[in-house]
């Protein structure tokens, strides 16, 4: 009996360690879902610089590295129940980049048993309304110089405002001399 416990013992012990060797590791994949026609959106993977940054806007299709300007980042992972998501980021590689890190740690810490904490979603930006921007007479009015070198300011400071919402005052201040 003792011997054929220890058998069934060891046959367990082998199948508990194949099982785990079997078991596919869960990855992190940073995609660029770009436009294509017909209303296509298809996700391809990003391609990796060889410092191990992103390249941006470049994308894995058909083998080859196409650049993309219409591409935004998502992160491919799969859950604890193995059920694939997709994480929107944004365009800044960078920070796609980061975020697939912050998700690495999460599913090494689901691994070894740690309570998972999600990590906060990547901030979206919001449009830019034409209607709040300040017009080029306002700003003569207000004593800036002539419109040519306003409207060269004004370009400068939406652009550097761009990413979060733009209100009169900041831009204002950016604006001043």
């Amino acid at each position: 009996m003792a011997r054929y416990l220890l058998r069934y013992q060891l046959m367990w012990c082998n199948f508990a360690i194949s099982r785990e060797c079997t078991m596919r590791q869960r990855s992190v994949m940073i995609m660029l879902r770009v436009k294509e026609g017909k209303g296509r959106h298809p996700f391809y993977p990003a391609v990796l610089a060889s410092n191990g940054t992103v390249k941006p806007f470049y994308a894995r299709i058909a083998g080859k590295e196409i650049l993309r300007d219409d591409g935004v980042y998502y992160l491919r992972y799969t859950d604890a129940h193995s059920k694939r998501h997709y994480q929107f980021v944004g365009t800044d590689p960078k920070l796609a980049r980061t975020m697939q890190y912050q998700r690495q740690h999460v599913i090494a810490g689901e691994a070894i048993g740690l309570r998972t904490v999600e990590p906060p979603p990547a901030p979206r930006p919001e449009r830019i309304v034409p209607s709040e921007l300040p017009s080029v007479l306002s700003l003569v009015n207000a004593g800036v110089p002539p419109p040519e070198f306003a409207s060269k300011r004004l370009a400068v400071a939406a652009k550097q405002c761009s990413v979060q919402r733009v209100s009169r005052r900041p831009l204002l201040s950016r604006l001043a001399i």
